[in-house]
């Protein structure tokens, strides 16, 4: 009997969640509600986060790469998709994820969060009543009757809809709703100073309370009225909305209210569910309360306990810790010289991610790029196979495996080929791109099981570190192979793929010293190509090209198919001359060998003439010594020795082809 829970992956149903920025406050709550409600109706949940959630200050193109992760989703293999579009405000990203919605979504369903929209169910976080019920605070509370209020941007939803909230509350205490208490901000901080100068400027009455329709925005204001020398709250009170970290630690601390986001998580997965299940949705909805800080009368939390707070919170120095960790960690990735190593630090640095049970680092096949110019290079989309470099994964037993596979691919269709293995309970998984301004690396996945949980800002900064770690060793490898190109071209004849003269130089006093040292022989033979002047001269250097090339690969013919696997582990063929070539080795060479050696290169020559039929012959004259050598002896002695024997053999040519 299986345990309560346990199923066959194959049945367990997946909803996508299409977001950006998972480690902000109102979009860990969303997702907490939406894995909460997921899991109880064991449905695993994949989240296609980008790690901004607007275009990015430092580029447009990394911005552009941000948004890649939308090219990744698998839409077949979801049941559901829950999308956040106010969370995706990436330049033309909307666009493009609406457009995959349309082509791939056509027969499963799509629920919108937090924003309306035409084509498909949205749920929304009523942001009204929460506005409402916050003016209310300070008509009922305070008895304030002069109330100034600032939303967001004239044409955002959310800022008529909490500009909606504060006329019905104005509306029905009877108080009149003044244009000249209406703003528009940009739910930011960058309008308090534009703001305040056209409520206390010139010396205008303020009103009793400036309600802001966010955190960020009542910072500001805050801010400005500071500036001018106005105290808050004995001056004048400030509130926000939405009750961000910020606006706790600010100084005063913002009165405020939170956003029923895990509310409206719930919800959006219930209403998907409900759709995926073909069943009724009943809608549920959660009222906040007031936050009281100290920027109103209520004098509620203050900065000074909030400063206690964060002393008595053993956190901060685990998170230190991890800090210091964190500073290392570039020093460490960076020293990496092969994507093994580097997969292999990446497994070691998970330390520092608590609580994970998969993780996996998934690159293109080619995250290199293939050009030495570094102008070719993926840009946007995914290779069709993708490398699971390197993947730590936590069993149901609570076994502990990780593998370092830089060689095997999957296809990017599976996403996480891990995700699809048989697991007892539903999960959840968080796929990110991997990238650097414009270059696509890949995708990183991380899951915390079946915990109601998701990541913090030390995983986005994380996870940049090891964007930037990638590219350092993609740049390494890149230098590598610049170095070797160019020690092939320095060493290497470029018309013949054989060693040039300056490596004959090199490895030859390198042979001669070894054979002087341990007392061995030195091999060496020698090969002139007869008669080239007379093909350069009768038929063009094209064919006295033909000619040279023939003659450095019968002679590494020769090498590859004449000597034993020991000599040819020490012997290499060289072109030391126009028309010259040798082979020098070390070993002890019998009078068979060196006679195999030369019938190989003869037979060669005489297959290439049979085959190619030129009105000339490709010839070589060979000469061979093999000798031991000591104090004194130059590897000019040991040339001179086969020179003899290829001359007198030159000679004997030139008898018989006058």
């Amino acid at each position: 009997m299986k345990e309560k829970g346990a199923m066959d992956i194959t049945n367990r149903k997946k909803i996508g969640v299409i977001i950006g920025q998972c480690e902000q406050d109102s979009q860990t709550e969303a997702l907490k509600g939406i894995f909460s409600k997921a899991f109880e109706h064991n449905m695993d949940v994949l989240v296609f986060s980008t790690f901004l959630r607007a275009d990015s200050s430092k580029s447009k193109e990394a911005s552009m790469s941000d948004s890649n992760i939308i090219n990744m989703v698998n839409f077949d293999a979801l049941d559901g998709v829950i999308y956040c579009p106010d969370y995706c405000v990436i330049s033309g990203y909307q666009q493009r994820i609406e457009e995959k919605l349309e082509k791939h979504c056509k027969d499963k369903p799509v629920v919108f969060m937090d924003l309306t929209s035409d084509k498909y169910p949205y749920i929304l976080a009523n942001d009204e009543l929460g506005i409402k019920k916050m003016v209310e605070h300070f008509i009922i509370e305070h008895g304030f009757i002069d109330i100034a209020f600032v939303t967001g941007p004239e044409d955002n939803e959310h800022s008529q809809s909490r500009l909606k909230g504060f006329k019905e509350a104005m509306k029905e205490h009877s108080l009149d709703i003044k244009p000249n208490r209406i703003f528009y901000g940009d739910f930011w901080y960058n309008d308090g100073e534009r703001i305040v100068e056209s409520i206390a400027g010139r010396h205008k009455k303020l009103p009793d309370v400036i309600i802001c329709a966010s955190d960020s925005m009542a910072i500001s204001v805050c801010n400005a009225l500071k500036k001018r020398g106005y105290d808050v709250p004995r001056d004048i009170s400030v509130a926000g909305y939405d009750a961000t970290p910020e606006g706790k630690h600010f100084d005063p601390p913002i009165t405020s209210m939170s956003r029923p986001m895990r509310n409206m998580g719930e919800r959006t997965a219930a209403k998907l569910i409900s759709m995926i299940d073909n069943t009724e949705f009943v809608d549920f909805f959660e009222e906040k309360e007031i936050i009281a800080g100290s920027s109103c009368p209520c004098h509620g939390y203050r900065a000074s306990e909030v400063a206690r707070e964060l002393n008595d919170n053993p956190y901060v120095y685990i998170y230190g810790y991890e800090e210091e960790q964190y500073s290392r960690m570039l020093e460490k990735l960076i020293s990496k010289t092969t994507l093994e190593d580097f997969c292999s630090e990446f497994i070691w640095l998970l330390f520092q991610i608590k609580g994970t049970k998969m993780v996996g680092l998934c690159l293109n096949e080619d995250w290199q790029g293939d050009d030495y110019l570094n102008v070719d290079y993926r840009k946007f989309g995914y290779s069709d196979r993708m490398y699971l470099a390197a993947k730590r994964i936590v069993g149901d037993d609570g076994k502990v495996t990780a593998n370092v596979e830089t060689y095997r691919t999957f296809d990017l269709k599976e996403m996480f080929p891990p995700m699809n293995e048989p697991r007892k309970k539903p999960a959840a998984f968080f796929f990110h791109p991997i990238f650097l301004e414009d270059r696509a690396f890949g995708y990183s996945v991380l899951s915390y099981g079946d915990e109601i949980k998701t990541y913090d800002t030390f995983y986005h900064s994380w996870m940049m570190f090891i964007a930037i770690g990638i590219e350092f060793l993609r740049r390494q490898i890149l230098l590598t192979k610049l170095y070797d190109k160019m020690a092939e071209q320095a060493y290497n004849d470029s018309m013949t793929g054989v060693y040039n003269r300056n490596a004959f130089n090199e490895y030859a006093e390198e042979v001669l010293n070894y054979c002087r040292d341990n007392n061995e022989k030195i091999f060496v033979l020698v090969g002139d190509l007869n008669n080239l002047k007379h093909i350069n001269d009768d038929f063009g250097h094209v064919d006295g090209d033909i000619a040279i090339k023939t003659c450095a690969a019968a002679i590494s013919y020769a090498h590859d198919e004449a000597l034993s696997k020991e000599q040819k582990g020490n012997a290499r063929v060289f072109r030391i001359g126009g028309d010259e070539f040798a082979i020098i080795g070390r070993g002890d060479y019998s009078e068979k060998d060196m006679s195999d050696l030369k019938a190989m290169v003869n037979k060669f020559t005489e297959a290439f003439n049979e085959r190619e039929k030129k009105k000339y012959k490709v010839s070589i004259s060979l000469g061979t010594s093999c000798l031991k050598v000591g104090e004194g002896d130059t590897i000019q002695k040991v040339i001179s020795i086969a020179d003899e024997e290829m001359f007198a053999e030159k000679q004997r040519y030139k008898l018989m082809n006058p």
